[in-house]
């Protein structure tokens, strides 16, 4: 489940949590936008969420404050370590 939203939707867990229940094996993720592009339709103040389901593919989630700039090459450092080495095939990355 992917979440792209206003930061204030985002910083309550109420709206999404529905969802989290109706779909209990999903892994949530999203950060926050600028605007929300739905169809042909820009909002701001929304939230956009779509839901995906996969046959043969184990996803994982990891997260990790990002302090400045300087704290970035650790932020990936500390990411990394946190998920699977054995069959990673690729990483979708929120900033």
């Amino acid at each position: 489940m992917l979440a792209f939203g206003a930061r204030s939707w985002l910083d309550d867990p109420h709206p999404l949590a529905g969802l989290a229940r109706a779909f209990p094996q999903s892994v949530p993720m999203g950060c926050s936008s600028a605007g929300e592009i739905a169809a042909s339709q820009v909002s701001d103040s929304s939230i956009s969420v779509v839901v995906a389901q996969f046959e043969r593919t184990t996803l994982a989630c990891a997260s990790t404050p990002i302090r400045d700039a300087a704290d970035s090459e650790a932020a990936g450092r500390r990411l990394a370590a946190q998920l699977p080495a054995a069959g990673l095939r690729a990483v979708f990355l929120l900033a």
